[in-house]
């Protein structure tokens, strides 16, 4: 699995049935009120962002359980 789509399963798992179209309209629905001041490209820019860093997180975590390698290079090499 390629990081794209673990983001991808990530993004799936927080917001149920991702679609791209509907990705920023959930992410206002979740933050409510709070996002009616937030631009569409903030919210886009913000969600890229979220993605990489647990993607980030992710790796890091598997390299610290998996003798410093991630799940994706473990299940490569078998």
């Amino acid at each position: 699995m390629n990081p794209k789509q673990k983001i991808e399963n990530l993004m799936l798992s927080i917001l149920p049935e991702h679609v791209e179209d509907n990705k920023i309209q959930r992410v206002r629905n979740i933050l409510g009120n709070n996002a009616s001041q937030i631009s569409d490209e903030e919210i886009e820019i913000s969600l890229v962002q979220f993605e990489y860093l647990v993607n980030s997180w992710l790796d890091e975590f598997e390299r610290n359980i998996f003798e410093k390698k991630t799940l994706q290079e473990i299940l490569r090499t078998q």
